[in-house]
């Protein structure tokens, strides 16, 4: 979800063909974006070490979370007064956006029946499947057409969900080094966060990335 903050101060954390991190992760307007996060820890506003169940018992005044935390309040927490907002913006002139992104299935080159692969895939993804699987796991849909059967997607709270989703909504970054990206920018927050300087920070957690690519899936 941190992505965002990002997104919002004009960069991403890779290029657009998902090949490199410097320069994006570890630009002006990233080391922006984490000196604010960095702000919110030094400030008091935020905890390095998570809390569980913190905002859920009345310990924080906000948290970051999906959408799947509605039906855990209504379910767990009925005496809890809460409500829901859009994802935070930053000052001036911020990006409005926010995070998509779940379990995603894909086919290799290599498959040996592809037909049967498509046919596992329209199944998967059919309109009753998806509907379905959205209700079970209380998350928005991927397809438009099931927030027909959705209704509840048009009231408050979960139409915030919605329209951030249509509006906003922004994919994670689009690379084969994904792995280690995410691994390599955890360690920079949380070195930021205990006073490492911020374009030091980043600088390190953009040449992994980029070394990984460069090694397993750059084009020689």
């Amino acid at each position: 979800m941190l992505e965002q903050f990002w997104i919002s101060y004009g960069t991403d954390f890779v290029n657009e063909e998902g090949s490199s991190a410097d320069g994006y992760l570890n630009s002006p307007e990233g080391v922006e974006a984490a000196q604010f996060l960095n702000s919110l820890i030094q400030d008091g506003y935020a905890n390095i070490d998570p809390i569980q169940k913190e905002f859920h018992n009345g310990k924080a005044a906000t948290m970051l979370g999906g959408s799947w935390e509605v039906a855990t309040l209504e379910k767990d927490y009925p005496d809890l007064n809460w409500g829901v907002t859009y994802f935070s913006v930053a000052d001036g002139d911020g990006i409005l956006t926010s995070p998509t992104g779940d379990w995603a299935a894909s086919v290799t080159k290599n498959t040996q029946d592809m037909d049967a692969a498509k046919e596992v895939m329209r199944f998967l993804f059919s309109e009753d499947n998806v509907t379905t699987y959205a209700q079970a796991i209380s998350k928005p849909p991927t397809r438009v057409s099931s927030y027909e059967t959705l209704t509840e997607y048009n009231e408050y709270p979960q139409s915030v969900f919605k329209e951030q989703l249509m509006e906003a909504g922004h994919p994670r970054p689009r690379t084969p080094s994904y792995c280690v990206l995410t691994a390599e920018y955890a360690e920079a927050l949380l070195n930021i966060f205990t006073e490492v300087d911020p374009q030091e920070a980043l600088n390190a957690a953009a040449a992994a990335m980029d070394k990984d690519y460069n090694k397993y899936y750059a084009e020689n």
